[in-house]
């Protein structure tokens, strides 16, 4: 053991909690297809009825596809999380 103190349940809960109340689209990928792992309130609130986790942020958004802030969201992501 570092000597780091990790957090309880309870505190990850908080935090999760906190992360889920952001009022701003949050979304984490992960692979090359940039899959859906998890979100927050805001992103289900603009995206309702949509299956979400599991897939690629592609499938998930595809009716703004061709939208230039789609395209720079895959530019971002960058070529060491592919």
């Amino acid at each position: 053991m570092t000597g780091v103190d990790l957090p309880g349940a309870s505190e990850i809960e908080a935090m999760v909690g906190a992360v889920d109340r952001l009022p701003f689209i949050l979304v984490v990928c992960e692979g090359p297809d940039l899959t859906l792992v998890a979100c927050n309130a805001a992103t289900r609130a603009m995206l309702p009825g949509r299956e979400l986790i599991g897939r690629p942020i592609r499938d998930v958004i595809a009716d703004l596809a061709g939208q230039q802030w789609v395209d720079a969201y895959y530019e971002v992501s960058g070529p060491a999380s592919r």
